[in-house]
């Protein structure tokens, strides 16, 4: 590791776009943490940096505590190393260029939302020629695309698309799964399909209920 100027690490879960488009040189040289999710963090490669996670820090989950904890405690977030390196003075890069998506709930798939973006009522997120972008229709100008650096599924099981991804120029990224996209027109009725919400499946609506009842009677962990 010790030729990269950063290292990190990122979930499985998630659709990368352009990222050297966000991740600018400016950005990269006078700071040594990207970005504050757990999702995709990277870090200096520096003594100083890569040991900062042993640091004390009022307040912060010690790391000793995290490491030996039998469940998450997201150490990598905002209660351990985000707080380190603020008290620390250890410049952090924390602007959020990213859709994060939504989790389902226990009773219904939701549709599409990202947590630190504006929605939309009709909107739509999809990959193009290697970029992210998240579309939606505004009356007086049309589709308009915003561009982000990549998308993460909360919770979501995603089929795997019925199609080679390598194949294509696009494709849509909506809770029903992948479908090819080549930045057609979408119309009225697409916005509609790709923004609906609908029930889990009757098995998990009843392992939801078995377990919120088994909760209310003091049975569950």
């Amino acid at each position: 590791m010790k030729n990269y100027d950063f290292w990190g690490y990122c979930d499985f879960d998630m659709i990368f776009g352009d990222l050297r488009k966000f991740l600018r040189e400016d950005i990269l040289a006078v700071h040594d943490k990207i970005l504050c999710r757990g999702h995709l963090t990277l870090y200096r490669n520096s003594e100083r940096v890569n040991h900062a996670f042993q640091l004390d820090c009022p307040g912060a989950l010690n790391y000793h505590d995290a490491f030996q904890a039998g469940e998450p405690r997201q150490f990598d977030e905002w209660r351990g190393i985000n707080l380190i390196f603020r008290y620390h003075n250890l410049p952090q890069f924390h602007d959020e260029f990213i859709v994060d998506v939504t989790p389902p709930t226990s009773c219904k798939i939701k549709r599409f939302e990202g947590i630190t973006i504006r929605n939309h009522p009709q909107q739509v997120f999809y990959w193009h020629k290697g970029k992210i972008f998240h579309a939606y229709l505004n009356a007086d100008r049309g589709i308009v695309d915003d561009e982000y650096a990549y998308i993460h599924f909360q919770r979501r099981f995603m089929p795997a698309p019925a199609f080679d991804p390598f194949a294509v120029d696009g494709f849509l990224i909506t809770p029903d799964g992948f479908f090819p996209y080549r930045r057609e027109p979408l119309s009225d009725a697409d916005f509609a399909k790709y923004n609906r919400e609908r029930w889990q499946p009757f098995a998990q609506l009843t392992r939801a209920a078995w377990r919120s009842l088994l909760w209310r009677l003091g049975f569950g962990s």
